[in-house]
């Protein structure tokens, strides 16, 4: 079974296949959402023996939507929309009409229903599965981790019966693959949750609760799948370091996650992004979509400091295209003022955050100031990680880097004193470039290959 794995951000969607091949295409969600079936289904054309997607998001946070849990049904609705004529296998072209069978987000029943977003889910009373107070903290533990926390639960309803995260009975595999639960008819929570992917299901969707759960069920109970493509790296990697104490650093477009993991699984302090933000473990920098105005309110300039416009006239990604980190490509015109990723466009662009023009300011000034720019960001990412290995329970014995940041999260491991002396694994380096890019949805498909198999060897 041929399976896709695909990250839908907000402003990139990426696919990778378990053989490797990823692609990563920039889409602005927030600005052309009505088109997100067409571009999924342009996506599955180009992977035409698909069988089966395995899906994860950050997407559903774009204002275009009123609330996260209308994102995640939109974004839903959107991927089912693009499988819906044939699944087993795909046959999908580009052709696909733009936005079938998805209405535009924030459309309530007075406008016909036909949008999720402010429908609640028909529940089984009986059955608490829908409840959706927020994870509570282990009472004892300082709430360090919210994946082993039991919520309240109806005991007529065994929606919530599950074994320790990661762990499927008898056979010491890292996931619930293997657990099966049994359930209550009165509780409708697993009317069509596979414990694992299925044959026909079409689309599976990765929940920080460490499984696979359906499309359906992602869309009853939405806070399970929001933001939840960091968990699904960090439980594929953990497989790779079963033993002991390691890390992921993921440096993105966009965010930087730092996530923490003990003998193969992630323990972060919180599965929100509020709570990862507060933490340390997210932090929204990346290498090319951060305003630069958010990196710093003022840089050195001839004889003194210059404040720096509060307008979204740069990013990062003109930070590292003038030092070199990143490669020009006039082919991308996915910056602050739609003009190609070039050095002599990103130094139009970064003169502007000081109101002034290439006449104004040389070349080589705002490399300097790059340059100073990227050192701050550097040292406010540093404090973060520092925070995360400073809660460590033991020694770090491993370090793997992914996403377009890997030089930026390198900088960062060969300058912390605790990290300095470790093992250090590059995806792009192991891998390739393209999926450690692609790096959440290359791990959502190898995650859902991998239940497969498990599957078909059961009896």
């Amino acid at each position: 079974m041929a399976i896709l794995g695909l990250d839908i951000g907000g402003a990139n969607i990426k696919a990778a296949d378990a053989a490797g091949r990823a692609i990563n295409r920039p889409f602005a969600i927030w600005r052309q959402y009505e088109g997100l079936t067409t571009e999924i289904a342009s996506i599955l054309h180009a992977f035409p023996e698909t069988d089966q997607i395995a899906l994860t998001m950050t997407a559903e946070l774009a204002d275009c939507f009123s609330t996260k849990s209308e994102g995640v049904r939109f974004i839903l609705e959107a991927v089912d929309a693009a499988v819906e004529d044939q699944r087993n296998p795909l046959t999908l072209t580009p052709s696909a009409s733009r936005g079938a069978g998805v209405s535009p987000p924030g459309r309530g029943e007075a406008t016909g229903g036909a949008h999720r977003a402010n429908d609640s889910p028909t529940r089984n009373p009986t059955c608490d599965a829908h409840e959706k107070s927020p994870p509570g903290r282990g009472e004892g533990t300082g709430g360090a981790h919210r994946a082993n926390d039991s919520p309240t639960r109806n005991p007529t309803c065994d929606a919530h019966e599950k074994s320790p995260q990661g762990r499927g009975e008898g056979t010491g595999d890292l996931h619930r693959a293997n657990d099966i639960p049994t359930r209550n008819p009165s509780c409708d929570a697993h009317e069509k949750s596979p414990r694992f992917v299925r044959e026909g299901t079409g689309v599976v969707v990765w929940s920080t609760e460490g499984e696979f759960i359906s499309s359906t069920d992602a869309r009853d109970c939405p806070q399970k799948v929001a933001a939840a493509n960091w968990h699904a790296l960090a439980t594929w990697y953990g497989r790779f370091v079963p033993e002991g104490t390691s890390l992921l650093i993921d440096i993105g477009t966009t965010t930087t996650d730092i996530i923490p993991l003990l003998h193969g699984k992630p323990v972060p302090m919180g599965l929100t992004d509020v709570d990862r933000l507060q933490s340390g473990e997210l932090s929204y920098f990346g290498v090319k979509r951060t305003p630069v105005c958010a990196v710093a309110h003022s840089v050195p300039f001839r004889n003194g400091y210059c404040p720096l416009a509060a307008e979204l006239f740069a990013t990062s990604l003109d930070i590292y295209l003038l030092l070199g980190d990143i490669a020009e490509d006039e082919r991308n015109v996915d910056t602050a003022n739609g003009k190609p990723a070039t050095k002599a466009a990103a130094h139009d662009r970064l003169a502007r955050m000081l109101c002034c023009d290439r006449n104004e300011i040389s070349f080589d000034e705002t490399v300097e100031i790059a340059r100073f720019l990227a050192d701050v960001q550097r040292q406010r990412l540093a404090g973060a990680l520092e925070r995360v290995v400073q809660r460590l329970p033991d020694k770090c014995q491993a370090v793997v880097l992914s996403g377009s940041g890997a030089f930026l999260a390198q900088q960062l491991v060969s300058e912390n004193r605790h990290l300095s002396n470790i093992n250090v694994v590059s995806l792009a380096r192991q891998l390739s470039p393209n999926v450690s890019e692609a790096a959440c949805a290359y791990a959502v498909a190898q995650l859902a290959t991998s239940m497969k198999q498990l599957e078909s060897t059961k009896i």
